[in-house]
């Protein structure tokens, strides 16, 4: 009788052991036979950080706040980077980039404006036709003889001014990689955002907005 008695305190002791384990392991998602995987553990630790601070920042969209976490974690707990390793993304089901006859050549002392469909609500993925014009405008700058490029990048009015200033610097580097990947000396260009400031069109419209998610590029 004291046998079985000593048998189920064990096993009620193995239980409950077993039961705080697993509850320290995620409740089983980041264990295994109770031991704690620490990759697991610090991605998990790493998402909460950055669930809270896109909370903080008060973005209630849905997508925008998706797009701040994915880009948190990227940036290892920073949603404010200032040069952040780019978020590995889907393609947007953005239109294509308006077609390279239709805008005006690179030259010095002025600025090109690149608006409309070049990025997506949220988002400063480059897409494949965008990402083909740029290149071609890569090239145009090749033949140019000038100091340096600046690239401003900007988004519309919707959401918290932070996180559209953050937003437009992440378009501005996206279109600044993408020259520097085609042979742009990367010493003479530089980037920055500007969030929803300087509207050329009205952000109550749909087309309004998508004009102001813009990058422009001042070659000087």
């Amino acid at each position: 009788m004291k046998k079985i008695i000593l048998a189920a305190v064990t096993i009620f002791a193995v239980t409950s052991v077993n039961a705080a384990l697993n509850q320290q392991c995620f409740y089983g998602k980041c264990c295994t036979n109770g031991i704690v995987s620490k990759k697991c553990a610090e991605e998990r630790k790493l998402a909460n950080i950055c669930h809270k601070k896109c909370k903080a920042a008060k973005i209630k969209d849905g997508a925008a706040f998706k797009n701040c976490k994915k880009q948190c974690i990227a940036n290892k707990g920073n949603i404010y980077a200032s040069n952040p390793a780019p978020a590995a993304q889907p393609a947007p089901a953005a239109k294509p980039a308006p077609a390279a006859a239709a805008e005006p050549k690179m030259e010095v002392g002025k600025t090109l404006t690149v608006s409309g469909t070049s990025f997506a609500s949220s988002s400063s993925e480059i897409s494949p036709a965008f990402s083909k014009y740029l290149k071609g405008k890569a090239d145009e700058l090749k033949k140019l003889n000038y100091n340096k490029v600046v690239i401003t990048g900007y988004s519309d009015s919707t959401g918290k001014p932070e996180y559209n200033v953050w937003l437009s610097e992440q378009r501005a580097k996206a279109v600044h990689d993408v020259f520097v990947k085609e042979g742009v000396p990367a010493q003479k260009i530089t980037y920055a955002g500007k969030g929803a400031a300087n509207p050329i069109a009205d952000n109550k419209t749909k087309e309004g907005r998508a004009t102001n998610r813009r990058v422009e590029i001042a070659v000087k």
